[in-house]
């Protein structure tokens, strides 16, 4: 029988920990930014811009993320913070969820509520909560929440409902009523449906957990079967189904985009005539891409566990413990498949090593249960040891972000430590936010120039050849109310700006032979380029003019330039659809 009191108790100190790590992660990434010439990662900006229209789908992602950051800057406005608040505010919540889960895996084996501290437990911890705590912190910890926690990518609500979605499964198998089951049943449906909203990749829990309810429907035929075993997935998948049904259906209506990007990515596939991004085709080659998926599992979850190799792979002690092999299966199965897709898609292209992110979730259970296990036996120097490990990833974690200012600190003066000047940009190589530097700095000097030609011809379009310059460009010039488009030449969409947003529309007529424009009274065009504008682009455009350049220092001795330019369309056509921002900036 639970005793609510104990619960309540014994997640003090993991609640503690999770806001106390949290509550770092938010100043870490406050004094970050206080360098000011950081703003949004291309693929933040596009998340901000596609909230502002919101759909069911876009080209690369599914609606979620945008939805997320939507009401994000509903509440905080859109300043650097609230658009980040993505990764910070959710990576706590899953690192809650594992505590959760951890814990009723660690209680595998005990049904009469928490587990007593053992002789050799710290005063008042029981097991359970050990195993609780570790994942939380583990995690928290971890490079992959300690970086990716700065940032808002389709990870964070990947991870939660991924984690989410493990820890009702098991509660789900572990229910000891019909109605308690079917209610655990029927919320793993809806997070199940959020989770392929984030991100496709948690199609990849889906053969896991059908793994395990094999496993558990096997060993149900030789005893009494589990309150809920029959109806309960088919309710899980029926409204996992109906939450994606609109999603699919705008999926169809554009020609599939999301899930034809998703399988290129996954299998490298370049463009025609292009075999750029296949790899080595040699036996090696396909050895050294297995090799990066899994050093990039150690690096994401914490390079110095790999030091706690013989913990992760000795069996459970004889007596029982807190971890029976019921919970080390569940977590393995739900896992494996992902490991092997992983690693199979690495054999034949060009691995990416994100997708298999959730990978650190097993790997954070698996190591906060093994250790919960043996805590009763081990040694003031082990426990030393994993707190030394903790420590180390977290000081890792804080300070990689601040290397530009550890970098031109003056401490270091007085110790002989050589290191940069002040005034002087840390190494690109060694920056993590060198893609998301002097974009701000730049757009802002060619603001005057193109607010005063937006304002005498309001309708004009804003053209850009690249996702990164129209992302980057919505945002930094949010305030503008800007029509933002993509030119592009012809053939098939590469992103959802070519996608939704072509300049030229894909029927529009070809300039005249003469040369002169269609429409002399269509409004100029506006043009921001970061390269000289491509032949293409030129051959649709009369008299473009140049009216403003910026440069702007970025990461390391990098430059943005970028230039502003006005012209007429030489044919004005029917107009697209643009993506358009409707409202001024919010405070």
């Amino acid at each position: 029988m639970s005793h609510p009191r104990s619960d309540a108790a014994c997640w003090l100190p993991v609640l503690a920990v999770v806001i106390g790590l949290a509550a770092l992660r938010l100043a870490t990434l406050l004094l970050a930014l206080q360098d000011g010439d950081i703003g949004l990662h291309v693929d933040e900006a596009q998340y901000w811009h596609w909230a502002q229209t919101l759909e069911w789908g876009y080209y690369s992602k599914p609606p979620l993320i945008a939805a997320l950051i939507a009401a994000l800057t509903a509440i905080g406005g859109d300043g650097l913070i609230a658009v980040k608040s993505a990764g910070w505010l959710l990576y706590p919540l899953t690192a809650l969820v594992l505590a959760w889960l951890a814990q009723s895996l660690a209680r595998a084996d005990r049904h009469d509520g928490p587990a007593r501290p053992g002789p050799s437990d710290p005063p008042g911890m029981a097991p359970t909560t050990l195993a609780a705590l570790l994942a939380a912190t583990i995690f928290l910890t971890s490079p992959l929440a300690a970086l990716l926690g700065l940032a808002a990518t389709t990870d964070a609500p990947l991870l939660l409902f991924w984690s989410l979605a493990s820890a009702l499964l098991w509660r789900a198998g572990q229910a000891t009523d019909r109605r308690e089951a079917l209610i655990a049943w029927a919320l793993l449906g809806l997070v199940c449906g959020l989770g392929l909203l984030s991100k496709y990749s948690f199609a990849a829990w889906l053969p896991g957990a059908a793994w395990w309810l094999w496993l558990r429907h096997r060993s149900a035929s030789q005893g009494a079967r589990p309150p809920g075993l029959g109806a309960g997935p088919w309710l899980a998948g029926g409204l996992m189904v109906s939450m994606l049904l609109p999603h699919l259906l705008w999926s169809a209506g554009q020609g599939w985009p999301t899930l034809q990007h998703t399988v290129e990515i996954t299998t490298a596939a370049a463009p025609a005539g292009d075999t750029a991004g296949r790899g080595d085709a040699s036996w090696a080659g396909a050895l050294a891409r297995v090799g990066t998926v899994l050093g990039g599992f150690c690096v994401m979850l914490g390079p110095l566990w790999l030091l706690w190799l013989p913990v992760w792979l000795r069996p459970a002690p004889a007596r029982r413990a807190a971890v029976d092999r019921s919970a080390r299966h569940f977590v393995l199965t739900l896992h494996l498949p992902l490991l092997l897709l992983g690693l199979a898609q690495a054999v034949g292209s060009t691995p990416q090593i994100n997708w298999t992110a959730p990978l650190q979730l097993g790997g954070v259970l698996w190591l906060a249960l093994q250790l919960s296990a043996r805590a009763h036996a081990a040694t003031r120097w082990q426990r030393t040891a994993l707190l030394v490990t903790l420590a180390l990833h977290l000081l890792a974690g804080t300070a990689v972000p601040l290397a530009q200012r550890l970098w031109t600190a003056p401490v270091w003066a007085a110790t002989g430590i050589p290191t940069g000047e002040p005034g002087t940009a840390l190494p690109r190589r060694l920056d993590i936010w060198a893609r998301m530097r002097g974009w701000p700095q730049a757009f802002a000097q060619l603001h005057d120039a193109a607010s005063a030609h937006l304002q005498h011809w309001p309708g004009s379009p804003v053209i850009a050849s690249s996702r990164t310059l129209i992302a980057q460009g919505a945002y930094e010039w949010r305030d503008l109310g800007a029509h933002w488009m993509a030119w592009a030449p012809p053939g098939p969409a590469h992103n959802h700006y070519q996608l939704t947003a072509r300049w030229p529309p894909p029927a529009r007529e070809g300039p005249r032979p003469d040369g002169a424009p269609c429409d002399e009274s269509a409004e100029p065009l506006l043009i921001v380029a970061d390269a000289p504008l491509p032949a293409g682009l030129l051959a649709q455009l009369a008299a473009p003019r140049l009216l403003a350049e910026a440069r702007a220092a970025a990461a390391g001795h990098s430059v943005v330039r970028l230039q502003l330019w006005s012209a007429r369309s030489r044919c004005a056509g029917r107009s697209a659809h643009p993506i358009r921002i409707d409202s001024p900036a919010r405070p």
